[in-house]
């Protein structure tokens, strides 16, 4: 491991290149005391170099850590905490030494609740709530979800329940102002918005998505540069 902040260290073997930067697996280590008790909280975080290795400005560093933790999604940050809870496992404790003083932690030290807890485990009193569901119907209240992208997916939005009979609803007429150096990836973006895209199955929450018009019940015009009068 190597420190490259204060409180924060990077695994070199986890080096890869992630949009032209060089991106590690990272911990952040912090401690907490609460009610005469030391907690030690573990933070799996990135560590983002340029392409050579060089340590970025402090605004661009933080942009791309940002972009990069971003990305991580519940499953992978469960599975990064455990790879780093292995590693600084010593005999079921973490233990930190340094000049004589040591200090160590049972493994975990505070568990909320979850299936796979152990009863010896220490615990914090904590409450759970549900996940609230989205309607998107003025009418029929079973058309309802958690997911936002899988309802309009499956149901289109809640606008899409005030039209009656089934009435075909005008098509949304887009106009552009751009740079003009800007103007064709704004174009190619807005056209992608009318094709389909296959979720590659890695990613549960983000359901298959069959172009602007299944799933929001109705066209999307997009203008080509030939229309200057509205491009």
């Amino acid at each position: 491991m190597r420190v490259y902040a204060k409180n924060r260290v990077y695994d070199p073997a986890s080096s890869r290149i992630n949009n032209g930067y060089k991106v590690y697996d990272a911990l952040e280590v912090a401690v907490s005391f609460i009610a005469g008790t030391l907690y030690l909280n573990l933070l799996p975080t990135a560590h983002v170099c340029n392409s050579r290795d060089e340590r970025l400005e402090k605004k661009e560093y933080q942009l791309q850590v940002n972009r990069v933790v971003s990305g991580v999604y519940n499953q992978q940050y469960n599975e990064n905490l455990r790879r780093w809870e292995h590693f600084c496992n010593c005999n079921g404790r973490f233990v930190f030494e340094n000049d004589g003083f040591s200090v160590s932690f049972i493994i975990p030290a505070v568990s909320l609740g979850g299936i796979q807890r152990k009863p010896e485990w220490a615990t914090m009193p904590a409450c759970y709530y549900k996940e609230p569901e989205m309607c998107f119907s003025d009418s029929d209240r079973s058309k309802k979800t958690v997911n936002q992208l899988k309802g309009l997916c499956k149901y289109g939005p809640i606008d899409w329940s005030y039209v009656r009979n089934d009435s075909v609803r005008p098509a949304i007429k887009l106009a552009v102002l751009s740079p003009k150096q800007d103007m064709d990836n704004i174009l190619a973006h807005l056209n992608r918005l009318n094709t389909t895209v296959s979720n590659n199955g890695k990613d549960k929450f983000l359901p298959h998505y069959e172009g602007f018009e299944k799933v929001y019940r109705r066209s999307l015009l997009v203008p080509t540069k030939q229309q200057t009068n509205i491009c």
